[in-house]
């Protein structure tokens, strides 16, 4: 019987040392689990304030068009809004001088930053086509028969607050959408 005694005494410290190796397996994966569930986390957040700034953005040129399908006469050079900032002569863009997201009634706020503003687009440019196809008008501003055809870019530009306090690239956390209107006005 003492045999058997002694063999149980050496077993002790075996089990013991299973239950650690267990333990710290849990706790790994445990640890890997909250990591990739953190991971996820902060991916889910970047998307929804990517799909944030997006529609900021979007809302930003969606109020350059609106001004301009207010305006009743083509828009001058900048005084009051809505107002041309410049000709579009290159795809680069400049909201040193934009216009804040206000809404068409002056009111509306946003959430998030949104600066927006309108260029001139002329037509027949060295990288542009033609106005008119069938009679191959190509000027950016037509007028005959009592009808002026105006082209106008609106560029847009979103982003957080603490992205910064004057942001004037387009970066990931710096969104920027452009659209063309086209906008004929009758004389």
């Amino acid at each position: 019987m003492n045999r058997y005694h002694f063999k149980a005494r050496q077993q002790r410290g075996a089990a013991l040392f299973i239950a650690l190796i267990l333990l710290l397996i849990i706790t790994v994966l445990a640890i890997s689990s909250m990591r990739e569930s953190t991971l996820e986390a902060r991916i889910t957040a970047n998307t929804i304030e990517s799909k944030r700034l997006f529609n900021a953005a979007e809302a930003g040129l969606r109020e350059g068009e609106r001004r301009i399908a207010l305006s009743l006469s083509p828009l001058d050079s900048c005084g009051s809004i809505p107002c041309i900032k410049g000709v579009a002569t290159t795809y680069t863009a400049d909201f040193s001088t934009a216009h804040a997201y206000s809404g068409v009634d002056g009111a509306t706020a946003m959430s998030r930053n949104v600066h927006w503003y309108i260029r001139d687009t002329p037509a027949g440019a060295a990288e542009s086509q033609a106005i008119d196809p069938t009679y191959g008008a190509a000027s950016g501003s037509r007028s005959g028969g009592g009808i002026t055809i105006r082209y106008y870019e609106i560029n847009s530009q979103a982003y957080n607050s603490s992205a910064s306090a004057a942001a004037t690239s387009c970066t990931i956390d710096v969104i920027c959408l452009r659209s063309v209107v086209v906008r004929l006005y009758t004389d």
